[in-house]
């Protein structure tokens, strides 16, 4: 039952993050200037909420990727005792 819940989190988090990649990356590559010239009101608040969409969304994907593949590991070693 586990595993269709990290299937349904791995889809989802693969999906958001597909989708929010091209921007999350050109808003950390603005974020390099925006941190080197310590200009705080050129933080566009947007676009970082999409950047932070990326990261949770990446790694909720890539946290339930793992955990479906150690899952299954285990399921084939126990399967051999």
């Amino acid at each position: 039952m586990q595993a269709f819940g990290y299937l349904a989190l791995l889809l989802v988090g693969g999906a958001v993050a597909a989708v929010t990649f091209d921007r999350g990356v050109a808003t950390a590559v603005s974020m390099i200037r925006v941190v080197a010239t310590l200009d705080v009101g050129a933080i566009p608040v947007g676009e970082v909420v999409v950047l932070v969409a990326f990261f949770v969304s990446f790694a909720v994907a890539t946290h339930s990727l793992d955990r479906l593949v150690v899952g299954g590991i285990r399921a084939v070693l126990a399967g051999r005792d």
